[in-house]
């Protein structure tokens, strides 16, 4: 997970050394937080770890939620680095989570997070209060390299990426699946399987990492998501 917050800085979750890094606009090292941990007993600490993957800084780049993958939670923190909250745990009740991966906010702060092994997105406001989920048609493959992750756009429309399906989900606010976004390249070699999102909205453009082809694809979005679009690279 990649997050850019106030002044052009940027945090990089390092996902397999269990720390979340920060650097400056020119790209320098700034600090960075967190300790890996596998294993370890509950309570875990907010400092430890376990292949954190997610990251998204809230609308006021004020907080930063983490998805720490593999102590089935959501960590929240300052963007200094400052504990400020934690939200779920193990379990397949709302608000608990099974490998939670992308983590984004949407609109007046609530929070969006791909409950991958669960087959499903849960939404939170901004108090962290269940208010929805909706089950994902994919998300069955549990493979290292398939990890969805999520974008969300101003308008409280949700694209998730479906790595072992070749393709972005596009959803309504209300949790209706309305589109899902492929580009005609894609199922050529070496295939693609999208996972990291990130939004442009300014300019209409979704972009996606595909690591299976070490490249970014950019694909046009309209303000009618229920048409699918297609794209090259």
């Amino acid at each position: 997970g990649v997050a850019t917050g106030p002044g052009g800085g940027t945090l990089v979750a390092d996902t397999w050394n269990g720390r979340v890094v920060s650097f400056d606009a020119s790209g320098r090292f700034v600090r960075n937080w967190g300790r890996l941990s596998v294993g370890t007993t509950p309570p875990v600490p907010p400092d430890v770890l376990y292949g954190p993957r997610g990251l998204a800084y809230d609308n006021r780049r004020r907080v930063v939620a983490v998805a720490d993958t593999g102590h089935k939670r959501i960590l929240f923190f300052s963007p200094e680095g400052t504990f400020v909250a934690e939200h779920g745990g193990p379990g397949k009740e709302a608000g608990r989570f099974d490998e939670p991966v992308g983590v984004a906010f949407g609109p007046q702060g609530s929070v969006f997070v791909a409950d991958a092994w669960n087959r499903r997105i849960q939404r939170f406001d901004a108090s962290l209060r269940g208010t929805g989920e909706w089950p994902v048609d994919g998300w069955g493959s549990r493979g290292i390299a398939d990890k969805p992750y999520l974008a969300v756009a101003r308008s409280g429309v949700v694209y998730a990426s479906d790595p072992a399906g070749e393709r972005v989900l596009v959803y309504s606010p209300a949790g209706d699946l309305t589109a899902a976004l492929v580009a005609p390249e894609w199922s050529v070699a070496p295939r693609a399987r999208p996972t990291g999102l990130a939004l442009d909205e300014s300019r209409g453009l979704l972009l996606v990492a595909d690591p299976a082809g070490g490249r970014v694809w950019v694909l046009p979005i309209t303000d009618k998501p229920s048409q699918p679009c297609r794209s090259g690279r």
